[in-house]
């Protein structure tokens, strides 16, 4: 996949991130069961999401920027925290009776947190710079 393709794909797939996000937002804690489900269908999408950045978006910047492996790890690592996040909140979820309001804060908590992921990605990582089709000239031709 070309890399101008990984940035527009995983654009939209923000895109759909943020309008999940926003229908939480907006009905996501009227009921446990719409909180229940809202965090099911936005987990689900953000667990392949993740894998489809790990298997196409890491290597390319990997091999063709100045990305090291410290940004590598750190990036998993992130990913397998966030992994963890949605497993824990999935579960107190399932726990819980009612929707509290410790459990509301913690479902905003984590509508906050993948909002502003997704913003700090599309502002350093899906950009024209990171991720464009033609291979950098050292001025020589090459």
């Amino acid at each position: 996949m070309l890399p101008s393709e990984i940035r527009k794909q995983i654009r939209l797939e923000h895109e759909y991130i943020l309008m999940l996000v926003r229908k939480a937002r907006a009905n996501g804690t009227a009921s446990l069961p719409d909180m229940s489900r809202i965090a099911q269908e936005l987990i689900t999408f953000l667990v392949g999401h993740i894998h489809r950045e790990e298997e196409e978006l890491v290597p390319h910047l990997r091999d063709n920027t100045n990305w090291s492996e410290v940004n590598e790890k750190e990036l998993r690592d992130h990913h397998a925290s966030q992994r963890n996040d949605f497993h824990a909140l999935s579960q107190a979820i399932e726990a819980a009776g009612e929707v509290t309001p410790s459990l509301k804060l913690r479902f905003e908590g984590f509508l906050d947190e993948i909002e502003k992921d997704v913003n700090d990605e599309n502002v350093h990582l899906l950009t024209k710079a990171m991720l464009h089709d033609e291979p950098e000239s050292d001025g020589f031709g090459a």
